[in-house]
């Protein structure tokens, strides 16, 4: 079996720090900084969850995970448990991902000045793979080689390998026998929660009117899309479908957002508050072509007359060039920005950032 625990710093959602949810038991700069990288570790990120565990080192020895990656950068079908340390000092098992993707080195996420976290990850798993545990059940400790001696824990890393005959033979079937019986009890978000409720033909009452407003207008994406659709489903109004595409983006649900302005314009017909979401989240889906062909459609509107809006679509536009392996022709974006521009922090960036691409020619 392919397996790996991580240690990561105490929270009890893991969709970002809020007053309610502060890390705990991180270390000495997570509790000065208040901050965590892992904190978005059971976030469904467009389908997917993506973990970080701070290492010490640039890699991850990603063989010893499974022997016939030696040559390779990733190793797949890897069960990632994630561990952490509660209030009384035990280290025990917070959450785990099935069938993951394990990297040697660490990965960084598409971020639009729309869309995404700027994050870093090693490891990622399809949400409906991921398991994040009540804190009833973060019962299961796993020992500290410190303490428990030698191959029987956690040791000066935040991932152990667990390699020892000790964990093969004894602890590691008694973790998969746990994981198994508490999988009912997951309580983070998979795909099918963002999707239309099993009463949507039903009508919504005044109350519920006034809910949905509420929370959306309190930015309560999660609680509004439930009332969203509906009254989309009544009514067949753009505007409700506009709510719902803002509120799956505000979700990290892109995809799903597409769907749904796409859906905007099929009644509506195009507009630019519309159509200026689609480049941002095309490149958040890896869409790159995509998104190229629908922010060259903003140059028609009057907003992209405005320098600031224009050149923020030729960077989006280099971006895409960029991510799709055509650099000289993201190079050749990022001139238009450096032969308009009289913004000194933007042409200082671009400058930058055009150098760092010639160098990969």
């Amino acid at each position: 079996m392919n397996i790996l625990f991580c240690n990561i710093t105490y929270l009890n959602n893991y969709i970002g720090i809020t007053d309610e949810d502060m890390p705990n038991k991180g270390g000495e700069w997570v509790e000065k900084n208040k901050d965590a990288h892992e904190q978005w570790n059971f976030l469904n990120y467009n389908g997917y969850c993506y973990g970080f565990v701070m290492n010490k080192g640039d890699r991850f020895s990603i063989e010893r995970i499974n022997e016939d990656a030696k040559r390779n950068d990733t190793v797949d079908d890897v069960t990632v448990v994630w561990c952490a340390l509660n209030d009384n000092n035990e280290t025990v098992i917070v959450g785990w991902y099935e069938n993951a993707t394990v990297y040697r080195y660490y990965q960084n996420s598409v971020v639009t000045p729309a869309f995404g976290l700027d994050r870093w990850y090693f490891t990622k798993a399809k949400a409906e793979n991921c398991y994040l545990l009540p804190e009833t059940s973060r019962n299961f400790v796993i020992g500290r080689a410190s303490v428990e001696g030698k191959g029987k824990g956690f040791g000066q890393q935040n991932y152990w390998y667990a390699e020892s005959s000790y964990a093969r033979e004894e602890l590691i079937p008694q973790v998969v026998d746990f994981l198994n019986e508490h999988k009912h009890e997951r309580i983070n978000r998979i795909d099918s929660d963002f999707c239309a409720p099993e009463n949507l033909s039903e009508p919504l009452t005044e109350s519920e009117i006034s809910k949905a407003n509420e929370h959306f207008d309190n930015s309560e994406d999660f609680d509004y899309l439930p009332y969203g659709y509906r009254m989309f489903e009544s009514t067949q109004n753009a505007d409700h479908a506009y709510n719902i595409a803002t509120a799956l983006a505000a979700l990290h649900q892109y995809k799903s957002a597409l769907n749904w302005f796409e859906k905007v314009v099929e009644i509506e017909g195009d507009s630019w508050e519309t159509n200026s979401q689609l480049p941002y989240l095309y490149q958040q889906c890896e869409m790159y072509e995509e998104s190229i062909e629908a922010a060259e459609k903003l140059f028609k509107y009057k907003e992209a007359t405005e320098e600031n809006v224009r050149h923020e679509i030729f960077g989006i536009i280099a971006d895409n060039n960029y991510y799709l392996d055509r650099i000289q022709e993201g190079i050749e974006w990022l001139n238009k920005i450096l032969a308009e521009s009289k913004d000194e922090i933007l042409l200082k960036h671009t400058a930058s950032v055009k150098e760092e691409w010639r160098s990969l020619i």
